[in-house]
């Protein structure tokens, strides 16, 4: 199989930069090698950030080539190809399960948020493909939304789990896909197993989203892929896992920062349960358009693995994790914007919104909360009114907790809407409050539970900020004044009699008017002791009253 131009010279690049094991010699065709080792690492991450900058069709053709080499290579060493008979039968048996893992992952990949990487792969072309890899490579790359999207709406602390049937009897595979978590993390879960000719090819495709900055500005995406071809009995084959960590840094104005990639790479290749193995790390620092803090290493590597395996695996992880950051940063971004994070609550006051006085003023207080912990967030919050009449300051970021002053339309039947929003290093929210200076009152009715049976209240305002009246009928006949005290409250006098005798009544207490914001209906409640003057001595009793308000059809 041709190994495409760049993986060419990443081949000459990491053979030195990530062996350490064995060291470089410098000849007239490995210059590039000599001057890499001698540059902390310098070419290499140009080499990686060529990969990066390459169109999505021609990292897909490389990631396929090198995937399948990986795979056949991985064969071959773990003595399954001996197993098999040759290389010709080896051949053939990973054409047709690579092929069917493939299937099962397009499988995957065109379920609803998932998206498509490409033309669907005919049968026919399988050895040409891109190996069982590249099916997680497949995943990953798409299912990052998929994983933050999915857990939006779970509230932290509670979280859930949903497993969905994914087998594909087309291509004779079997499989599954999970979603766990809740707004702090959410996972997605995919893998299956395809078994033709007697090997049996897995993959499995983990990713973890922790998209919600914590209180230092810090989110994190780990996504881990494992592919396997086994003997059907499972005691000759080999495994290959890859594990991309992407640690990101978020400023108080919700912006992204920097990000560290890290991959660790991992194979092994058993035959009757001796085997050989690789592990090695590699990473890189990415801030604005900068690439940089470029690092590797060989952790361990035993039996007979080849310095060249060794580079190809080096290579091969970092272009693993090449294909697949961009969209786990996109994703996570996509989180901590959304409003998954961060909650907006603006209270004002006076708390009344609607039916205002023109030109009447009230304070608006804009308090962000971290949806996940609770504790203020801190950054801006930015105030914008569509309407009349103001707002100060407007278009200004004002640190949070942060008060805007609102003055509402200086005419009547007028309306505006400030919205606000809040970025900080935790995420983003966004609110708005809606006023209005349109005619309108309530209706009152109910009765009162603690009077004598067959009491009932009837009344309106249009104004609850100016005295209105209600009046009781049935076994209480009377009227009712109420004082505004505020536009939320007051104080109110009772004067009546008994309904069936000529019995002085009187009563006082205070209320509240609980219409919540942005409403048009809610409830009258007071308290209040109410006095039965009779010959016999006078009787007192208190409690409680509750009764609707509702639009009124006459103000």
């Amino acid at each position: 199989m041709q190994v495409p131009a760049v993986l060419s010279r990443l081949a000459a690049l990491t053979l030195c930069g990530l062996l350490a094991l064995t060291g470089c010699s410098s000849s007239p065709d490995s210059a590039a090698e000599g001057a890499a080792a001698g540059s902390g690492g310098s070419d290499e991450l140009a080499a990686v950030q060529a990969f990066a900058a390459l169109p999505p069709a021609e990292q897909e053709q490389e990631m396929r080539a090198l995937t399948a080499s990986m795979d056949r290579q991985l064969m071959t060493m773990s003595g399954l190809e001996a197993e098999l008979g040759g290389a010709a039968q080896a051949d053939a048996a990973y054409a047709a399960v690579s092929a069917g893992i493939l299937d099962l992952a397009q499988s995957f990949v065109d379920q609803p948020n998932f998206g498509r990487f490409g033309a669907h792969v005919a049968t026919e072309d399988a050895p040409s493909m891109g190996g069982l890899m590249f099916g997680n490579l497949m995943i990953a790359a798409l299912a990052q939304d998929a994983a933050v999207s999915s857990t939006n709406d779970i509230p932290p602390g509670k979280p859930a789990a949903e497993t969905k049937d994914m087998s594909d009897p087309a291509s004779g595979g079997e499989g599954a896909m999970k979603v766990t978590g809740d707004a702090a993390k959410g996972s997605l879960d995919v893998g299956g197993t395809v078994t033709v000719g007697g090997v049996t090819g897995t993959l499995k495709t983990l990713i973890t989203v922790a998209p919600c900055p914590d209180a230092k500005g810090q989110f994190t995406s780990t996504t881990t892929m494992t592919a396997s071809v086994t003997s059907a009995g499972g005691s000759t084959g080999s495994n290959l896992t890859v594990e991309v960590t992407i640690v990101g840094q978020v400023d108080d104005d919700a912006q992204l920062v920097s990000y560290d990639v890290d991959t660790r790479t991992q194979s092994a290749e058993f035959a009757n349960s001796k085997g050989m193995y690789a592990d090695q790390t590699v990473g890189w620092t990415v801030g604005g358009s900068t690439w940089s803090k470029y690092r590797s290493k060989v952790n361990r590597t035993g039996g007979k693995v080849t310095d060249a395996f060794v580079a190809e695996q080096g290579r091969w992880g970092q272009l693993m994790a090449a294909a697949t950051m961009d969209k786990a940063i996109e994703a996570a971004k996509k989180g901590w914007e959304s409003g998954r994070c961060v909650t907006l609550e603006p209270t004002t006051s006076p708390g009344k919104r609607t039916g205002l006085k023109p030109s009447a003023p009230a304070t608006i207080t804009a308090a962000p909360r971290s949806k996940i912990d609770g504790t203020a967030v801190g950054g801006t919050v930015t105030a914008t009114l569509n309407g009349g009449s103001s707002v100060d300051p407007a278009g200004s970021k004002v640190p949070a907790d942060a008060t805007f002053a609102y003055v509402a339309p200086g005419e009547k039947d007028k309306s505006a809407t400030v919205s606000l929003e809040a970025r900080s290093r935790r995420g983003v929210a966004k609110a708005s409050i809606a006023f209005d200076t349109k005619a309108g009152g309530y209706a009152l009715k109910g009765s009162i539970a603690t009077a004598p049976a067959g009491t009932q209240i009837t009344g309106a305002t249009c104004d609850v900020t100016e005295p209105f009246t209600a009046e009781s009928t049935g076994d209480m006949v009377g009227t009712i004044t109420f004082t505004p005290t505020s536009d939320v409250a007051g104080t109110l006098k009772f004067r009546g009699r008994v309904g069936n005798a000529p019995l002085k009544i009187t009563g006082k207490g205070t209320y509240t008017v609980n219409v919540p914001p942005g409403a048009d209906s809610g409830t009258l409640d007071w308290t209040w002791s109410v006095t039965t003057y009779t010959p016999l001595g006078n009787k007192t009793g208190s409690g409680p009253v509750t009764v609707a308000m509702t639009p009124s059809a006459t103000c």
